[in-house]
């Protein structure tokens, strides 16, 4: 672990410009007056196959991506002392799950390390398996914005929250996420979206998105028809794609380049079979622009 840890830490520092990391927030001098590096993180815990790390959440998916790569890259180079591969069931590789949770500053750290740790357990039960014969499971991440106190699971809070049977669609189940997500192009679609959404959509129709999120399927439609005009990006995400027998969503706009319209056809998944939920990406997007929004906010106080 401790390896795969310094590896993570390399690559995440040398490829600074992919993950946003600012210099002159993370060097200062030390007593002889040499500069040093002051990482925005702290190891809590690194031993055995367990790793604990304390983060400002903005470099979060970053560090846990490149630790990710790293581990995978140094498993396949441990051998026993024949030289054999140690790892022959999963064809010579070992993947790492994660859970991250984004908290404020007043928010107790033992409970927020317990719900990351409930996080994870949730990945494993996801993924455990999946990935075939020979094939380790894909590596794969959840994660939460905790801004209260929870008593429940993630996947109690999600039922709860996120989980809905919709009237206008012959109450067929809609969950509001897709958590938690393999890392790599699952994982990298959703903070694509919500870096197009921190960019350029205004947070009160970011809000009007999420509220509008949990109506009946028609409801929803006659918001995203309303928002078209001035909105059409959130719109198009809004209503998703068109379902045979109901209403049509509003047309998609010249506007919008080929990289918005991958993004939109991505942000639904409408299962055939009607017993199977339908789910939506969005709702994650916009958490994590929920939480982009308030680190900037709370930088600015300081």
């Amino acid at each position: 672990v401790a390896i795969g840890l310094g590896k993570a830490v390399r690559k995440w520092v040398e490829d600074s410009n992919a993950n946003g990391l600012n210099w002159e927030d993370v060097t200062a001098q030390d007593e002889n007056g040499q500069q040093i590096i002051v990482l925005p993180f702290r190891p809590l815990v690194a031993g055995g196959d367990d790793i604990q790390i304390l983060a400002h959440s903005s470099y979060a998916f970053t560090l846990a991506q490149a630790m990710v790569d790293a581990w995978d890259e140094h498993s396949r180079t441990i051998h026993d002392d024949t030289g054999q591969c140690l790892w022959r069931p999963t064809g010579g590789r070992l993947t790492t799950s994660g859970g991250i949770v984004c908290i404020n500053n007043s928010y107790p750290i033992a409970s927020a390390i317990d719900y990351a740790h409930r996080l994870l357990d949730n990945t494993k039960a996801t993924y455990r398996g999946s990935g075939g014969n020979n094939a380790p499971s894909p590596a794969a991440l959840d994660f939460e914005i905790i801004t209260d106190g929870l008593l429940d699971s993630p996947a109690q809070r999600r039922m709860r929250e996120l989980t809905f049977v919709d009237p206008d669609l012959d109450k067929r189940t809609v969950h509001l996420t897709q958590r938690p997500y393999a890392i790599g192009e699952r994982l990298d679609k959703v903070l694509a979206l919500a870096q197009r959404l921190n960019d350029q959509e205004a947070r009160h129709a970011l809000a009007e998105v999420q509220t509008a999120l949990r109506y009946p399927y028609h409801h929803r439609l006659a918001i995203a028809w309303r928002m078209a005009k001035r909105h059409p990006f959130l719109a198009a995400l809004l209503a998703g794609p068109h379902i045979p027998g109901h209403p049509k969503p509003p047309p998609l706009s010249k506007e919008l380049t080929s990289d918005e319209r991958t993004l939109i056809d991505r942000s639904w998944t409408i299962p055939p079979k009607t017993d199977n939920p339908i789910t939506t990406i969005l709702w994650d997007a916009i958490l994590v622009v929920e939480e982009t929004t308030r680190l900037q906010q709370e930088t600015a106080r300081v």
